[in-house]
């Protein structure tokens, strides 16, 4: 056999040996079917045994599960895309209502931007209506897969720069409580029932549907920034918010160890055109190769930073380029979906005033090297203030860090993730911000009053709009009591 023969031989053996041995490093199990009476949310840490799930399809399907969970004695849990992480969309033995196939688009009048949705719609099927029409979404998460009455239940927000939180674009929705009725609300019918059920977790019924301001489907152009983390709060303030035409912005924040939260690369997105366009919808491209190299910062210290440099070369749009306001919103999600029996990645968001960014962020560094967090995405956005939500996060300008983490499934994993919330929650609250309640219910009840002082008179409301616990979930059980 010739050298080259030989050569040949060798080097396909060691790429195969290569291929084999990345597809075991990084084979990861699909996540199992859960039998009928179970569900579980996106992090996989809240498996819980319900009493039934309920898919209505109809506004009279979902009053007849509210009237037979009532008469029987059921508490009621309200289900979306189950993307908050501690359980606020289930209960023990609770039925659930599956709102995913309550998704029709009622009505759409263009001349007064308003739609009207049924609650389960999701923000990728109201895209893919409004886009047609040169209309967008005015606030919104970046990914399009959460429902809209979730994204409510939540109190939304995104990286538009002018609207704050999603409560902002509400204009009034019906919700179906405990009481059998339903009602109309918004800011001047029924305005405190409106300001409690934005931001309230499903705990005061079951929203029917919802009006939306929508907004022109503009095409902006693309400016791309690399800062150093101390620059940051400065540039926002003095550089992106007084430019008018600047309506998105958001920074990433280094997670190579060698510059953690210390280099940062943003971009800004300028109008460039008032039309309303209708260019097609964009999907995600290059999942399994982006998925490779997530994997590698999941598993590797050398890995983050190599996927980090990625990120700065190949992640943000060429300087210049235009993009839609409906494709700006449609954050690729697919790489990042994970699941393993060991293990899980979970949110977590924090909210601080500008002048206090650069402590935080040194005190939020020290916390990530001396515990050893797995910190995989740090991302920061402006919050608009905003004042419609009662359980309201937005009560001032605030940055929000965003931070994408893996942890341990282990009850020593678990209790490492809590001890590291705790300490950040505290540090937020010390700094005058507060931190996102959708997330892994690492904190006790006075991190939560501490966050959120009117806490306790929410639940209050709760138990007056619903004073035989009807609704409840994960987030009630622990802290309402």
């Amino acid at each position: 056999m010739s050298k080259l023969k030989i050569f040949a031989s060798v080097s396909a053996a060691v790429l195969l040996f290569l291929a084999g041995a990345a597809a075991f490093l990084f084979y990861h199990p699909s996540s199992p079917a859960l039998p009928p009476n179970e569900i579980n949310d996106a992090s996989g840490l809240n498996h819980t045994v319900i009493g039934e799930v309920v898919s209505p399809m109809t506004e009279d399907e979902i009053r007849a599960a509210v009237k037979s969970a009532k008469e029987e004695g059921f508490k009621i849990a309200i289900s979306g895309a189950r993307h908050s992480m501690g359980g606020q969309s289930m209960h023990p033995d609770a039925l659930v209502l599956d709102m995913l196939h309550y998704d029709r688009v009622l009505s759409l009048d263009v001349e007064k931007k308003l739609v009207t949705v049924q609650s389960g719609v999701t923000w990728r099927e109201l895209q893919e209506y409004l886009n047609p029409e040169g209309l967008a979404v005015m606030v919104m998460q970046g990914p399009n897969l959460f429902t809209v009455g979730g994204s409510m239940s939540v109190n939304a927000h995104g990286w538009d720069l002018r609207n704050g939180p999603l409560a902002s674009t509400v204009e009034s929705f019906r919700i179906l409580t405990a009481d059998g009725m339903v009602r109309n609300c918004s800011r001047t019918e029924n305005p405190e029932l409106f300001r409690v059920v934005l931001g309230g977790y499903g705990l005061f019924g079951v929203i029917l549907d919802a009006t939306l301001h929508v907004t022109t489907n503009n095409a902006y152009k693309a400016s791309v920034f690399q800062i150093d983390y101390h620059q940051l709060a400065d540039y926002f303030l003095n550089t992106i918010l007084p430019n008018a035409d600047i309506d998105f912005g958001e920074a990433d924040l280094s997670i190579d160890p060698k510059t953690l939260l210390r280099d940062v690369v943003g971009v800004a997105y300028t109008r460039a055109s008032d039309t309303g366009r209708t260019d097609a919808l964009q999907n995600e491209i290059n999942v399994s190769r982006d998925r490779f190299y997530f994997d590698l910062s999941r598993r590797f210290d050398w890995g983050k930073t190599l996927r980090w440099r990625l990120q700065i070369r190949h992640e943000y749009p060429q300087p210049g380029a235009t993009r839609t306001r409906n494709n700006i919103f449609r954050t690729p999600v697919e790489r990042i979906r994970y699941y393993s029996p060991s293990d899980s990645d979970i949110l977590q968001e924090y909210f601080v005033p500008p002048d206090k960014f650069v402590p935080f962020i040194d005190e939020l560094r020290a916390v990530i090297e001396r515990r050893h967090v797995n910190l995989l995405n740090a991302t920061v956005r402006y919050i608009a203030p905003n004042d419609d939500a009662f359980l309201n996060y937005a009560r001032r300008d605030y940055f929000a860090v965003v931070l994408y983490i893996n942890v341990k499934s282990s009850l020593a994993g678990q209790s490492a993730a809590r001890e590291m919330t705790r300490e950040l929650i505290d540090l937020s609250v010390e700094d005058g911000g507060t931190f996102y309640l959708p997330y892994v219910l690492y904190y006790d009840k006075s991190e939560l009053a501490a966050a959120y002082p009117k806490i306790d008179e929410f639940f209050d409301m709760k138990r007056e709009y619903d004073p035989g616990e009807l609704f409840m979930n994960g987030f009630y059980a622990k802290y309402g009591k």
